[in-house]
C-alpha cells in the first residue's frame, strides 16, 4: 500500500503529528525552521506558527495554548499572541542537546524526551510533565523518540532510535511512573531507523522508519510485521491517526542531510502524506495546564 501526497511542505525536518478533534485540525513542526505547521482533514486552511527556535514536539492543551520542546526547554504557547512562556528549562547546563518527541498519557501528562544535536553522543533524557512539574524519568538515551501506551494503560511503549528496538515499560497510570523495561520489538537495519510511532484502535504499533521509505505496523505481543505503507520519500519521521473518523494515517517526513541527486530522485521529501486505513487510531489526549 502507498500514501498519498497531502501537503507538499518541503519541511526540512517535519516530525510530531497530532489530531485535535475539537477543531478537526491537525498539528506538526518542522524542528529545524522552527515552525508549527497546521492543516485540516484534507490538507487545506493550512497555515504556520513560528516558535522562533528549533521546536521538537506540539502539543495542544486544554486552554487552547500548546505544549511545545523547545531547542532550550519546555513551553507553553499562545498562538494568538504569539508569545512563548518556558515552564521548564530541565537541561539548561546541558552541551548540545534538545527537545525532541512528545505526547499526552490519558491522564494529560505529557512525556518528552532530548537528544545531542550531534547524535553520536548519548546524552539525552525522558522527562514527564505534569502540569507545570516536570520530573526526569531515564537517561543515557541517544535519541529520545517515538512513544505511546497500550489499550488498558499498563504498558508505555517506547523508542530510542540508535538502539532499533522498541521497548516496553510497566505503567503505572495513576502513578506516573514506568518500570521494567524489555524489548518487544528488534528492527533490522536493513529496515531504516525506527523513529515516531502510534498505536492503533487494535494497540498494534505504527512506526515510521527513517531511512525505509515506509510505516510498518507490528505487532508489539509478537514482534512480527503486520502491514506496510510505503511513501515516496526516504525519510518518513512519525505518523500519528487522525480524520472525523480517526481512519486516515497522516505521516511527516524530513528533506534533512538529502544532496541534490536525492531531493531531485525525491522530490515530495518533506512534504505530510495520508492513508487510509482499516484501523482506527485513537483521540489524542489534551495537556492539563
Amino acid at each position: 500500500m502507498e500514501a498519498d501526497i497531502l501537503l507538499n511542505k518541503a519541511m526540512l525536518l517535519g516530525e510530531g503529528p497530532t489530531w485535535d478533534h475539537r477543531t478537526n485540525r491537525m498539528y506538526c513542526v518542522d524542528i529545524l525552521n522552527h515552525k508549527i505547521h497546521f492543516f485540516d482533514e484534507g490538507g487545506s486552511n493550512d497555515g504556520t506558527h513560528d516558535v522562533g527556535k528549533m521546536i521538537g514536539f506540539v502539543v495542544p492543551a486544554e486552554d487552547g495554548r500548546f505544549l511545545c520542546g523547545l531547542e532550550d526547554g519546555i513551553a507553553l504557547f499562545h498562538p494568538t499572541q504569539n508569545s512563548v512562556e518556558y515552564i521548564s528549562k530541565p537541561e539548561e547546563e546541558s552541551i548540545g542537546n534538545r527537545f525532541n518527541d512528545g505526547k499526552c498519557d490519558s491522564k494529560g501528562r505529557v512525556w518528552c524526551g532530548t537528544m545531542n544535536l550531534d547524535e553520536s553522543i548519548v546524552s539525552g533524557n525522558l522527562y514527564r510533565v505534569s502540569g507545570k512539574d516536570v520530573s526526569h524519568q531515564l537517561g543515557g538515551i541517544g535519541i529520545s523518540n517515538g512513544l505511546d501506551w497500550s489499550l488498558d494503560n499498563k504498558t508505555f511503549y517506547y523508542i530510542d532510535t540508535p538502539t532499533q528496538t522498541v521497548k516496553a515499560f510497566d505503567f503505572d497510570l495513576d502513578g506516573g511512573t514506568i518500570s521494567g523495561p524489555r524489548v518487544v520489538i528488534n528492527v533490522d537495519a536493513a529496515m531504516g531507523f525506527p523513529d515516531g510511532m502510534t498505536v492503533d484502535s487494535e494497540g498494534m504499533l505504527w512506526i515510521a522508519h527513517w531511512g525505509g521509505f515506509c510505516v510498518r505496523r507490528w505487532d508489539p505481543h509478537t514482534g512480527k510485521i503486520l502491514q506496510k505503507i510505503t511513501v515516496p520519500a526516504p525519510q518518513p519521521t512519525s505518523c500519528c491517526f487522525g480524520g472525523k473518523n480517526l481512519d486516515t494515517l497522516y505521516i511527516t517526513s524530513a528533506r534533512k542531510g538529502l544532496d541534490d541527486d536525492k531531493l531531485k530522485a525525491y522530490p515530495y521529501s518533506g512534504s505530510v502524506f495520508v492513508a487510509k486505513c482499516d484501523v482506527k487510531g485513537r483521540s489524542a489526549t489534551l495537556f492539563k495546564i
